[in-house]
């Protein structure tokens, strides 16, 4: 039994800080704030400060994060928003706490080490599985997207953290007795079973761009042709999704090639039905039958409101017009959008568009074929000149446009810390934005946030100090840090990751722990 002077010594006190950072990222922002005291707290109880200090300051890699917050702190120099600003200092603190602390400390030991990522695959696991009960309605609440599983932090970072989970996995399955094998096998699995399911399409694109990665740098380091066949079969295993993709973007347009209706002129009803001819919307498609033809607007209304609570001028539970979703549903199924067309309606049907499923198809096919179906469907929507407001591929690329221009006019020095939500909304009122105030949001895009923050100098920095420690300490021969590092850039890319407390922990944590406590017995070859 472990004495009490034992249990308080500064390396157990980390552990276990550690520990409950790894099992809060996934589940708990409150477990995550309480490991991190506990880790600063084993710090402060190292004692000798100075010598802790001084080797703080000779870590080039510790400092060349901890510039991050640096960064901040000088931005308040040029910020108009300083609660904003303060309270965005406050979130970047562990940019600067970790390194200080994690830098001080002996690398964990093997067995530490390994355990801390089986405890975050297992609060993983967990999450998924609470996600699935939730789905199933068994905590009385009702899911529109399967994204919405993701119970405790947003379903793409959740995907991102699924990743490193697997890689790790993956990693430590090689020197497991046989029977743990089979527990990481399954727990492999189940992960990739449950992203492709759910459509965690961003997390399923890291995986394979990260084992892409991997393989290619696997047959560039490997001179003898005989150890070149096993990556080489599982590279061309890789272009499977790619091919799917193509599989994918073909069928989309194969249904939606144009088919002949004919355009009536009297419901049963005896209403006049519209036909746009002219208008924007004249070519739009749902499953390759136009749209806006064969409409009588006051049939549709009523039938709907007497078959739904939701009103036929209201928003469906996706945050959608639902007459929208009620004529592209419609149309889909190859009907005429009349009370006839809405008496035909099953009630899972009805379900299906209260939920903001807009196409037929959307209710049987598998989530991935639906999430890339969707996609195509709102990058050619956008093309077409329509209204994009709710559709987030879409908006990722309007928020990046945003972001560019803003950077244009604060090229050099950015525009503070606290200003870059103030700089956005003003940037769309300027641009007579369509986007409605719910959707009018910053970059989600990290190194554009940077480039607005502190101009193309603090972008500069924020580069050189993702990658110096990969350069300084050949991070990148590390099977699970270069993962971590395809899965972060990814995230900065698609997500502004640094601007709340999820991200920033995910981050530093995964750093600290895979730069500074890396094991020294760990073999880096996989």
């Amino acid at each position: 039994m472990l004495s009490q002077k034992n249990i308080l010594k500064p390396e157990n006190i980390l552990y276990f800080g550690l520990i409950l950072v790894a099992i809060g990222l996934p589940l708990s922002k409150f477990l995550m704030s309480v490991g991190q005291m506990f880790i600063f707290l084993s710090w402060i109880l190292l004692g000798n400060y100075k010598q802790l200090l001084t080797n703080y300051v000779k870590s080039t890699t510790a400092i060349a994060v901890s510039v991050l917050f640096l960064l901040h702190l000088l931005g308040l120099l040029f910020t108009s928003d300083f609660k904003y600003a303060l309270q965005d200092i406050r979130v970047k603190l562990p940019l600067f706490l970790f390194p200080l602390v994690l830098s001080s400390f002996r690398p964990l030991t093997k067995n530490q080490f390994k355990w801390i990522f089986y405890i975050l695959s297992l609060s993983v696991i967990l999450s998924t599985l609470i996600g699935l009960m939730r789905y199933f309605g068994w905590f009385g609440y009702e899911v529109i997207d399967k994204r919405e599983i993701s119970v405790f932090i947003s379903h793409i970072r959740f995907g991102l953290i699924m990743v490193v989970a697997i890689i790790a996995l993956a990693y430590f399955f090689k020197t497991e007795s046989r029977i743990f094998k089979v527990f990481i096998a399954t727990a492999i699995v189940w992960l990739c079973f449950f992203m492709l399911s759910m459509g965690f399409l961003t997390g399923l694109s890291v995986l394979f761009i990260f084992l892409g990665i991997y393989f290619l740098k696997k047959i560039f380091t490997k001179y003898k042709t005989s150890q070149l066949k096993t990556p080489i079969i599982l590279f061309l295993l890789l272009a499977m999704p790619f091919g799917f993709i193509y599989y994918t973007i073909t069928d989309y347009y194969n249904i939606n090639k144009p088919k002949q209706i004919t355009l009536l002129t009297r419901t049963k009803g005896g209403e006049a039905y519209y036909q746009d001819l002219t208008g924007q919307h004249k070519n739009a498609v749902e499953n390759g039958y136009l749209i806006y033809r064969n409409i009588a607007w006051k049939e549709l209304k009523e039938s709907w409101n007497n078959r739904s609570q939701i009103e036929y001028d209201g928003l469906d539970l996706n945050n959608q017009q639902i007459k929208n979703t009620l004529l592209r549903f419609l149309t889909s199924k190859g009907l005429n959008k009349d009370a006839e067309g809405v008496a035909s309606l099953s009630y899972s049907e009805i379900k299906a568009i209260e939920n903001g499923i807009a196409n037929v198809n959307y209710t049987h096919q598998s989530a991935i074929k639906t999430r890339l179906h969707q996609i195509i469907w709102e990058i050619d929507n956008y093309l077409q000149g329509r209204d994009y407001n709710g559709h987030s591929i879409v908006m990722r690329w309007i928020y990046w446009k945003t972001g560019f221009k803003i950077v244009k006019e604060n090229f050099l020095l950015g525009v503070g810390t606290g200003d870059v939500q103030n700089e956005f909304q003003k940037m769309y009122e300027k641009e007579n934005s369509i986007l409605r105030p719910e959707f009018r949001l910053r970059a989600h895009n990290q190194f554009i946030t940077f480039a607005i923050t502190f101009g193309v100098l603090g972008l500069l920095v924020f580069i050189i100090a993702l990658f110096y420690p990969l350069y300084k300490l050949k991070l990148y021969n590390r099977f699970i840090y270069l993962g971590f590092f395809v899965v972060v850039v990814a995230s900065f890319i698609t997500e502004d990751t640094l601007e709340s407390q999820a991200g920033v922990t995910f981050y530093i944590f995964m750093h600290s722990l895979l730069c500074w406590l890396y094991p020294i017995e760990l073999d880096d070859d996989f």
